[in-house]
């Protein structure tokens, strides 16, 4: 099942270009910005709906906006920049920001595609002063099984009474929390809040302990402290 939760990572946020309504404001913002509130601004439906905290920390919106801007150029260097040279990849002892590089050049890893659909899901800032990313990782959820949840990545998105996009829709779900009950292929069972089950494009649902982002302050700024998966 755990292995199941890689192949749910979303691919990369589409529409990040200037549209209409960018185009339409007095200023245009730059690229990194849209690609931030592309999912907080407006504000959607649902209980998970991404939000963004972190505006109000000191430095955090110009670090943010500096990170998109590396995720976007698929910049190994600029976002090694941004990194704690002792930075956190995962449970097993993978550190430091010369591993971090060699990671995102392995295609098998797709880390910068998994970078690009986290962060426009939003930020928290933690009370002990970290910044996350997504916002929803700093919430209490309050699902079972951590490694089973997953939130629903939308807005209406329908849940099927059998696994094909033509069954009879049993209910609606707007970045909403469910369980998956199996290993899915293009749609997985899920647990409903209120014990039902249904079946879901795959696609639509992420991960809770999917890849995240850590951030500190440092002397010389906001550092990413760890970008890591699992629990």
């Amino acid at each position: 099942m755990r292995n199941m939760l890689a192949g749910l990572v979303l691919a990369a946020l589409a529409g990040c270009s200037a549209g209409d309504q960018a185009s339409a404001a007095p200023e245009k913002p730059d690229a990194a910005h849209r690609f931030l509130t592309a999912l907080t601004e407006p504000p959607q439906k649902g209980p998970w709906h991404p939000r963004d905290e972190c505006t109000s920390q000191p430095g955090a919106q110009a670090f943010r906006e500096k990170l998109a801007a590396a995720v976007l150029a698929r910049n190994a260097d600029a976002l090694a920049a941004l990194a704690d040279e002792d930075i956190v990849l995962d449970f097993g002892g993978g550190h430091g920001v010369a591993e971090l590089k060699k990671r995102l050049g392995e295609p098998d890893r797709s880390l910068w595609s998994t970078l690009a659909s986290l962060l426009p899901l939003g930020c928290a800032a933690n009370p002990e002063g970290s910044l996350t990313m997504p916002w929803y990782f700093a919430q209490d959820i309050g699902v079972d099984e951590p490694y089973l949840g997953m939130i629903v990545r939308g807005v209406d998105v329908p849940v099927y009474a059998a696994p094909q996009a033509g069954a009879k829709p049993i209910a609606q779900l707007s970045w909403d929390a469910v369980e998956v009950q199996s290993d899915p292929a293009a749609f997985a069972k899920v647990k409903l809040r209120d014990g039902r089950t249904g079946y879901m494009e795959a696609a639509k649902l992420r991960a809770i302990v999917d890849y995240r982002l850590i951030a500190d302050k440092r002397a010389g700024g906001w550092k990413l402290t760890a970008f890591v998966a699992g629990d």
